[in-house]
């Protein structure tokens, strides 16, 4: 993805990702509301996408599973290949070609970093 910015969020304590996300999954942020996920076998704090290549999603930078340091960045929507497959399909296959660089990756640029904001606000 080109131009996304990552932010590097320090906690003051030190978390997994999966206690990150205990810790916040009550809060309403701006981008929605967080849900646990995993790419592979890596856990991640992912927000509502706002189409299939843009989506806020926190993760672990560390090599430990238990960090005070993570990053807030775009990325691309996880989720199903079956949910991926039948938005692309209902898009006329236009999903996933050039979103990346578009009005929606703006747009998600600007809830990763107000995500950023108001996670650093929550004083972790």
């Amino acid at each position: 993805m080109l131009g996304t910015k990552v932010k590097r969020l320090r906690t003051a304590g030190s978390y997994t990702v999966e206690e990150l996300f205990d810790a916040i999954k009550e809060v309403r942020f701006t981008a929605g509301r967080p849900r646990l996920t995993h790419l592979g076998l890596t856990p991640l704090i992912v927000f509502p996408a706002l189409d299939i290549e843009n989506q806020v999603r926190v993760c672990n930078v560390s090599l430990r599973s238990r960090s005070n340091r993570f990053s807030v960045q775009r990325g691309e929507c996880v989720g199903s290949v079956v949910e991926e497959a039948v938005l692309d399909d209902l898009a006329d296959g236009w999903l996933g070609m050039g979103f990346s660089l578009g009005n929606a990756a703006r747009l998600c640029e600007q809830l990763a970093e107000r995500t950023y904001e108001e996670l650093g606000r929550l004083r972790l």
